[in-house]
């Protein structure tokens, strides 16, 4: 994955760049950049994007910031000597993983001799080193980093405990749970699944679904609506000439090399900077037929070849052929090969360019232009966003949202530079405190409702026909003269308070309504979460359960570890919501 980020502040203020300020305490942008580059190894292999990548670094910085100043607050320490004692005593899985010798076995020597002898250990290891001071300085840093992760995990964990300690557990909730656990049936299951509709419902069937559920739409943090002016930043001619040339003196010094690893430095030095994975192009493959007719005509796809540039829409290929792959079961080779990939992306006369008529249209507005001139000055048509809290994502960025709630509403904030829509102007439109949500607010919601509801609620006419098909035997047993298209059924099911109605369908709400039965015999239909149902009740049961203490020790630690999740959860909230949390990573960045 490709990482979107612009170039950092200049070096020569003499301010220390900033990515942000929580309470007053500072996150180096410095900080904040190699975190990132932390977590795009991490996930190199997902399909996580770049502004998402951001805001998850950001998110667990501001997180990890506020848990420390929570523990300062409360005298919660963790000392150097605790950190190095779990690091030797109790060492972390994915601590030992760094640490391991020829056999791939944990070293506890060497992770000792690192933490308290790096000097000693990198003379012993390179005795004809020269540069002796740099090596032991960056095994000494990769130690101070641990150890500073570490203490971030054992920070955590003590406010956790300290939190779980002074809150209660919902001990009412518990008992009902236990409750419900006594309650089983065996019986007899005809399924209807829901089925997803194409509807859209009207202005009137909107008002009246929301006069009769208003109570449901409510939002616990405020929300904002802004109107978005986007200038696209897209790559002229002279960009990807430039781009190709570069590319093209690349591919040159990589197969000019003939010394292994020479070229294989070569090749390192860009693709840390670009996305770049490693893979196997197959014959057989349609989605690779372009990289492999390439590779196999570039000198027979000879291993240490450097192959292209190749053009696609992610941008420029370049191929390496580690090796050749013969198989007797075909005629043609694979080829194992390193691939990376570098974008088209406007220079900066194109960037100039937009950034120009987006500061003329900003003085514009902010001169009291009319909107509708703005809009034909530049031949561009104003969007309305959805209705947002400060969290969520929109043209690819949260920067875009987290600008409108900046500013007063009708305000105009500072252009954002998004991945997905390039330059966006921002003016707050609207804006609705936490609470009940006017009917504007929720009306996406409330089409969700509607469809969802029409999903099921059009197959109640099958529902009561399944009905009719079916009568409980003499036996106990459900007979059914025919089982309708679509629909499924379960003999002998055990529905307890797993949830579960069927092999696969989990639905809650069915569960519960079966499990409530007091008698055999035929019930339905009904309406769960999943479909409709028809239900055969073979028996019902309350198993003998154990008192509420020894349940809530054998088989309650589940509820009462998502208990303590939650209550976690809403800690950490609660304490990022009421945080003054100060956001300079636009200045740099796109996100």
């Amino acid at each position: 994955m490709l990482l979107l980020l612009f170039l950092l502040l200049q070096t020569s203020t003499p301010e220390v760049p900033v990515a942000g300020i929580v309470n007053g305490d500072t996150i180096l942008l410095e900080t904040y950049a190699r975190e990132i580059g932390r977590k795009s190894e991490l996930y190199s292999m997902t399909h996580s994007t770049s502004a998402s990548i951001m805001q998850d670094t950001w998110n667990a910085l501001v997180q990890t910031e506020l848990i420390r100043q929570k523990t300062n607050e409360l005298g919660i320490a963790v000392s150097s000597a605790q950190v190095d004692s779990v690091l030797l005593n109790a060492t972390p899985d994915y601590v030992k993983r760094g640490f391991t010798d020829n056999k791939g076995r944990f070293d506890k020597k060497l992770l000792e001799a690192m933490l308290y002898r790096p000097d000693s250990l990198v003379r012993a290891q390179n005795p004809k080193l020269k540069n002796i001071t740099s090596a032991v300085a960056s095994v000494t840093s990769t130690m101070h980093e641990l150890r500073s992760r570490l203490a971030d995990v054992l920070r955590m964990n003590a406010l956790r405990a300290y939190r779980e300690a002074i809150t209660p557990l919902d001990t009412a909730a518990l008992a009902e749970l236990y409750k419900q656990a006594a309650y089983q049936a065996e019986a007899d299951v005809y399924f209807l699944p829901c089925k997803d509709v194409r509807y859209t419902p009207t202005d009137a069937e909107i008002h009246d679904w929301y006069q009769r559920h208003t109570a449901d739409y409510v939002s616990d943090v405020p929300l904002r609506r802004f109107a978005a002016l986007r200038w696209e930043t897209v790559a002229s001619h002279l960009d990807s000439s430039m781009v190709l040339r570069d590319m093209l003196s690349f591919v040159a010094a990589v197969n000019g090399e003939h010394n292994t690893e020479k070229r294989d430095s070569i090749w390192d030095g860009i693709a840390q900077q670009v996305k770049h994975t490693s893979t196997i192009l197959s014959a057989d493959s349609v989605s690779q037929r372009e990289f492999y007719k390439a590779v196999a005509s570039t000198r027979n796809g000879r291993p240490g070849t450097c192959v292209g540039p190749i053009l696609n829409p992610q941008g420029y290929h370049i191929i390496l052929v580690d090796s050749v792959l013969r198989r007797q079961d075909k005629t043609s080779p694979d080829y194992a090969i390193r691939i990376l990939v570098a974008p088209v992306e406007p220079g900066a006369e194109t960037t100039d360019s937009v950034f120009a008529d987006v500061r003329q249209a900003a003085n514009m507005y902010s001169n009291g232009t009319p909107i509708d001139e703005i809009e034909a000055r530049f031949n561009k048509k104003i969007t309305m966003s959805p209705w947002v809290t400060s969290t969520d994502k929109v043209f690819g960025s949260y920067r875009v949202v987290q600008a409108a709630f900046e500013v007063p509403v009708g305000g105009l904030a500072p252009p954002v530079d998004t991945p997905d829509s390039g330059v966006v102007l921002v003016i707050a439109a609207d804006s609705l405190p936490a609470g009940l949500l006017t009917l504007d607010a929720a009306r996406s919601r409330i089409v969700e409702d509607i469809i969802r509801n029409k999903a099921c609620s059009h197959l109640e006419p099958r529902a009561r026909t399944m009905y009719g098909l079916c009568k409980a035997l003499p036996d106990g047993r459900m007979f059914i003269a025919e089982q309708l298209p679509t629909t499924s059924v379960w003999r002998d099911q055990t529905i307890d308070a797993t949830g579960f109605v069927g092999p696969e369908v989990y639905d809650p709400t069915a569960s519960l309504a079966i499990r409530r039965a007091t008698s055999a015999g035929m019930m339905g239909p009904f309406r769960g979460d999943a479909g409709w149902y028809v239900v055969n009740i073979i028996n019902t049961k309350t198993t003998d359960l154990p008192p509420f203490s020894e349940w809530l020790q054998a088989e309650g630690d589940l509820y009462v570890q998502r208990q303590r999740e939650q209550q976690w959860s809403d800690f950490l909230t609660h304490i990022t919501r009421t945080a003054d949390i100060r956001d300079f990573r636009w200045v740099c960045f796109r996100y």
